[in-house]
């Protein structure tokens, strides 16, 4: 009994199975017609048509980190030396003009509002002058940098000053410490993310307002060593 029980058993499995095994294999995906140089379009893979979602996060990934890693790294290490070597030129060439940036720094509110108005009008000007005087409007922003770029003088002065806790009269004295740490914290600083892409728009529009200031103001009196 137990033997034709077995038997009935294997006839029924694989009665059961060989209908499985001969079914077709699925049709592989229909390729995608391509517009092709020859005579009619072209059949391309599917896989090449659309891109898979692991190489899109990738692409991503190596995007956002050329933006928030090479670029502000590459930015950092080309203008803390350049930007400082050309900082030192005020120095030598305008030591009065360099102390009156540092003390024209110190009266935030007024270079901000100075800053804005200054960068307001000039950016205005640029934007106008763009299709009909393209020269124009490339020295608008000429000016407008080189402004900043010298009010900044000041400011990192003023930051190197206030990191080292030195007096005024030391500084005036000596001021090649205070300026060189403080271009190197304001360059690292605005170049973080987001938080130092701001810092550093505000430092230029006040940078441009120092500059105003400055040129504006008196020229402050050699200091006495």
């Amino acid at each position: 009994m137990t033997r034709w029980a077995v038997v009935a058993l294997l006839a029924a499995w694989v009665g059961w199975t060989t209908p499985c095994l001969a079914q077709d294999p699925p049709p592989p995906p229909p390729a995608v017609q391509v517009e092709g140089p020859g005579d009619g379009p072209t059949a391309q893979a599917p896989s090449e048509a659309a891109p898979q979602p692991g190489r899109r996060r990738g692409k991503k990934a190596e995007e956002a980190f050329v933006v928030l890693i090479l670029l502000p790294g590459a930015l950092v290490l080309f203008l803390c030396p350049v930007g400082l070597a050309l900082q030192c030129l005020i120095l030598g060439y305008g030591p009065q003009r360099g102390r009156g940036l540092q003390l024209a720094q110190e009266g935030r509110g007024k270079t901000l509002v100075l800053g804005v108005a200054n960068t307001g009008f000039l950016l205005l000007v640029a934007a106008s002058a763009e299709r009909k005087a393209p020269g124009l409007a490339g020295l608008a922003w000429a000016v407008w940098l080189s402004m900043a770029f010298v009010g900044l003088h000041g400011i990192a002065r003023g930051i190197g000053e206030r990191v080292l806790s030195l007096p005024a009269v030391l500084s005036g004295s000596k001021p090649l410490k205070p300026l060189a740490l403080g271009w190197c914290l304001l360059v690292a600083a605005s170049a973080m993310p987001i938080v130092g892409w701001c810092m550093g728009i505000y430092w230029l529009i006040r940078g441009s307002g120092t500059a105003v200031v400055a040129l504006l103001g008196r020229k402050p009196e050699p200091l006495v060593r």
